[in-house]
């Protein structure tokens, strides 16, 4: 009897959307502009994964240099508080698209289209 290996699940964005916060992004940290290709889920995916279709979107999605401790993603993990302040962490029951990042000063809202916006087009939910 051949056994065959299970393939672990993917809980990723897909290759279409990782390319499209990186153009996004320009591929530079949002934080502090370093170089990186480190997508940081501003909603946390959760140990066992999740169902929620926003995890893999755009708008939940933004590059952090480091890791979970090191660099500005190691700053998110360690000073949660302030992160949520700044939609750098987004609670599990809010919806990343109403829920902007302050960037160098500016409030911006990152679409699922892959943009930003300084504003949303539709009333605020989940804050």
């Amino acid at each position: 009897m051949i056994r065959r290996r299970s393939r672990a699940r993917s809980t990723g964005p897909d290759v279409d959307t990782r390319e499209l916060v990186r153009w996004r992004d320009r591929d530079r940290c949002r934080m502090c502009g370093v170089h990186t290709w480190q997508i940081h889920h501003r909603k946390p995916r959760g140990m066992g994964g999740t169902r929620d279709p926003l995890i893999n979107d755009p708008s939940n999605l933004v590059l952090l240099c480091g890791s979970g401790t090191t660099g500005c993603h190691g700053w998110v993990e360690m000073h949660r508080t302030a992160a949520r302040e700044q939609g750098w962490l987004v609670s599990q029951h809010a919806d990343p698209r109403y829920q902007p990042i302050d960037h160098e000063g500016q409030l911006l809202f990152l679409t699922s289209d892959g943009k930003t916006s300084p504003e949303t087009t539709t009333t605020r939910k989940g804050a």
